[in-house]
């Protein structure tokens, strides 16, 4: 995982220490554990392929997709919390849509479901903004991704 610093002077300071950092409901840490487990946890055994959650309970017509929508929205909620721009909030929620959708039909959508991995694409978002909302709040100080 990565952290983000913020240059100050001569020392390095941890954006999560900073009293005016963009901040949502959960730590970067809880957020890359909740991709993981949803979209990357495990691996189908003799090949790099790699799956999580959401492609497993979507299996479970009617109910499945609905319940990990449900556990994608935390990082809607997140970026919303912190102050997303309502362009990146949309792309977030587009992408989740777009999982729900086309993941509810029938053996496309359960193949689908295994490629497509919105809350990885949700978090990258996330991560993005984040850094736009820091350089925005906190100018005159310069940020990198470590």
């Amino acid at each position: 995982m990565s952290s983000t610093t913020s240059t100050l002077t001569a020392q390095t300071v941890r954006v999560d220490d900073l009293p005016n950092r963009p901040r949502g409901f959960l730590r970067d840490e809880h957020l890359v554990s909740v991709e993981r487990w949803l979209d990357a946890k495990f691996t189908l055994p003799g090949t790099s392929i790699r799956f999580g959650l959401d492609g497993m309970i979507g299996l479970i017509p009617g109910i499945g997709d609905l319940a990990t929508t449900g556990m994608s929205v935390v990082f809607i909620a997140d970026a919303w919390k912190m102050g997303a721009r309502k362009r990146v909030l949309a792309r977030m929620t587009g992408n989740v849509a777009i999982d729900m959708f086309v993941g509810a039909i029938p053996l496309v959508g359960d193949l689908f479901d295994f490629a497509f991995r919105s809350n990885t694409k949700n978090l990258a978002l996330l991560k993005r903004e984040r850094e736009h909302l820091l350089t925005q709040k906190i100018a005159p100080y310069s940020s990198e991704t470590v």
